[in-house]
């Protein structure tokens, strides 16, 4: 027998070993020095255990007909060549001290085409197990820790109450069955675990510490509880679903930290994004969330935070695809432009019951839209303390908000409730609120802004609304309830007021009914002018 051994100068140098009687056949009560030998010499259920350390530098097969059990009894069984596993092989520890499987060439310690059940091991070394397409493997209280794959499935798997790190994947799923994974910690420098099947695997209680891959389409998985600390990649079809996921970064470069395009459901969860690299390469983006395929969020809450507020374009959520987020929160703060939900989708994007705040940026809104269609209903969106504040950018697009509460104050400089320079903005019912140095309410110097819904009034019955949607700008320097500049405003129902005016002097109202004006009136309380739309046949 012969073993490597890499010196201290890492010269490389071959001890031989004379080969010793380590292996016990304890249903037989005979020992060997040779592991192929005993397996041969094996009748079916025959239980084996170690003697001392053992080294198995030669081919070793379980033959398909045999069901063997192997203690390893507190010693450790090193392998320069794969296990073979045929038939039916367990393998456990019996002994006072920690035993280990070490594996020490670029092939499996046991490369497994049947039953494989293994308890209580560590295992070191390169690459430890292979579970073939014919494989089930079940692994329960095992200490992976490798420096290339942990686990490759192509079978059926459970793994329970164990630890698995390799440095390439921990473990590399091309499973033609169901896989379960339970109370686990899944680590690598690369990949933690890579999914390309269209089987389902469900992970649950499991703390994952490196990249998710789910690369198939239609592949299903599963993440129940637990924590994720690094990156998510969906091209499949992924739930994950009450989940502490946290990514801290230093990086330069861009970063994004869930990458869907696949179908992805993200509940109950909380992620949490921070950079705290005060140099950055301006041209790139910091995202949360990059969304081309369909996303479903619900109840979730993400946070986006960079240390230096003058720096970065920072995006929670950045999407071309489908959304449909249900009663979600956001909060974005720092950076260059700093964005809550980032819309350029030409499919509907619907937010449902979202809190929403961005602030301490250069430019920190809540919305911004640059194509596509967007509906927010319900619930609330606050930018503050950033040089210009806003709760909705509008470049192109048509977003639309319905009960739907935008605060903005404490800017440095401006304050928008709604600023366009293309598209249209829809107030449908809700509030514009809008405080600091320079305050508007809405401001488009291009596109078109629309308050409240027309409804094909015409008669003395129609149902105009002079308190919904409600626009208020108070400003210290100016406050103007709406802006048109170059843009159009559309007036069927609300309520506009401001400090400085409820309109810019010489705006035009584009667009109303025939039979309706706006009207001018002054607030007792306040002492502000404000204006309505007013029934006149």
């Amino acid at each position: 027998d012969s073993e490597d051994v890499y010196m201290e100068d890492y010269s490389n140098v071959i001890y031989l070993i004379p080969l010793r009687e380590t292996i016990y056949n304890k249903t037989l009560q005979k020992s060997y020095e040779n592991m192929q030998t005993a397996i041969n010499e094996a009748r079916n259920g025959d239980e084996f255990e170690l003697r001392d350390d053992t080294v198995v530098t030669y081919d070793t097969t379980i033959f398909d007909d045999l069901n063997i059990t192997l203690d390893l009894n507190g010693y450790t069984l090193k392998t320069y060549k794969s296990i073979v596993n045929d038939g039916g092989l367990t393998i456990i520890n019996s002994g006072n001290s920690n035993s280990k499987l070490i594996s020490k060439s670029e092939t499996p310690i046991v490369d497994n085409n049947n039953r494989l059940d293994i308890s209580d091991i560590e295992v070191t070394g390169k690459y430890a197990f292979r579970n073939n397409i014919a494989g089930e493997l079940t692994l329960d209280n095992i200490s992976i820790n490798v420096s290339k794959i942990g686990i490759e499935n192509n079978g059926k798997m459970t793994l329970t109450n164990s630890s698995v790190t390799g440095d390439l994947y921990g473990i590399y799923s091309n499973a033609s069955y169901p896989e379960v994974i339970t109370n686990c910690t899944l680590s690598s420098q690369l990949t933690a675990f890579y999914k390309y099947s269209t089987e389902k695997t469900t992970i649950t209680n499991t703390n994952i510490n490196g990249q998710v891959n789910n690369a198939k389409t239609n592949a299903k998985l599963v993440i129940n509880g637990g924590t994720i600390t690094k990156t998510i990649s969906n091209s499949g079809d992924t739930t994950l679903d009450t989940l502490n996921i946290t990514y801290n970064s230093t990086s330069t470069e861009e970063e994004i930290i869930i990458d869907n395009n696949g179908l992805l459901n993200i509940k109950d969860s909380i992620i949490t994004h921070t950079n705290t690299t005060k140099t950055i390469n301006p041209t790139m983006e910091i995202v949360t969330i990059s969304n081309t395929g369909t996303l479903t969020s619900t109840n979730n809450k993400y946070t986006l935070s960079h240390i230096n507020i003058r720096n970065k374009d920072l995006s929670i959520l950045k999407n071309s695809g489908i959304v449909n987020s249900t009663n979600d929160e956001y909060t974005v703060s720092g950076g260059n432009t700093s964005y809550a939900i980032n819309n350029s989708s030409s499919n509907t994007t619907n937010i449902n019951n979202a809190t929403i705040k961005a602030y301490n940026a250069n430019k920190g809104f809540g919305i911004y839209s640059t194509d596509g269609s967007m509906r927010m209903t319900g619930g609330t969106i606050e930018s503050y303390q950033s040089k210009d504040s806003g709760g909705v950018y509008v470049v192109d697009g048509n977003p639309i908000l319905d009960n739907v509460t935008v605060t903005v104050h404490d800017s440095e400089e401006n304050s928008y409730g709604a600023y366009l320079e293309g598209g249209k903005f829809t107030l449908e019912t809700g509030k514009l609120k809008v405080s600091g140095n320079i305050a508007y309410g809405s401001y488009a110097t291009k596109g078109t802004l629309t308050l409240g819904i027309y409804d094909g009034r015409g008669t003395d019955a129609a149902d105009v609304s002079t308190t919904n949607p409600y626009v208020e700008a108070i400003g210290t320097t100016t406050g103007i309830g709406i802006r048109k500049g170059n843009g159009s405003i559309e007036f069927f129902d609300g309520y506009v007021t401001g400090s400085t005016s409820p309109r810019q002097q010489g705006d035009i109202i584009s667009s109303t009914d025939d039979n309706y004006e706006i009207v001018t009136y002054t607030d007792e309380v306040t002492g502000y002018n404000y204006e309505i739309p007013e029934f006149i046949k």
